[in-house]
């Protein structure tokens, strides 16, 4: 798959918060998120390919999934920590780490 980052189009965008659309791959809309009001690394709203780590979070048929519970991830063995709450969303993944998962999702799960 080539870079998620270019697939990425903002959807919300003011001087400190800006909201990408979530990159649909398969059956699965995958939100990445990097501003000021985002778990990214700057955290600032900046441009797209100065961020070293960003925000994701997985939805598939309108609800959002985790992959640590999801067997179908069992294979992807990159380690992402993920919020277990009731909108699961992993904070400060390394841009390698999302295009892996990106990726993975493309090659295994479509």
């Amino acid at each position: 798959m080539k870079d998620f980052r270019e697939l990425l189009e903002a959807d919300i965008e003011e001087q400190k918060y800006r909201l990408y659309k979530s990159v649909r791959i398969g059956k699965f809309d995958i939100s990445i998120q990097g501003s000021e009001k985002h778990f990214c690394t700057p955290r600032l709203t900046t441009n797209l390919y100065e961020y070293s780590k960003m925000e994701i979070a997985i939805c598939e048929n309108g609800k959002w999934i985790s992959i640590l519970n999801d067997k179908r991830f069992n294979d992807f063995n990159i380690k992402i920590k993920w919020d277990e709450s009731d909108r699961p969303i992993a904070e400060y993944v390394d841009i390698s780490a999302i295009q892996a998962l990106c990726d993975y999702i493309e090659k295994n799960l479509i």
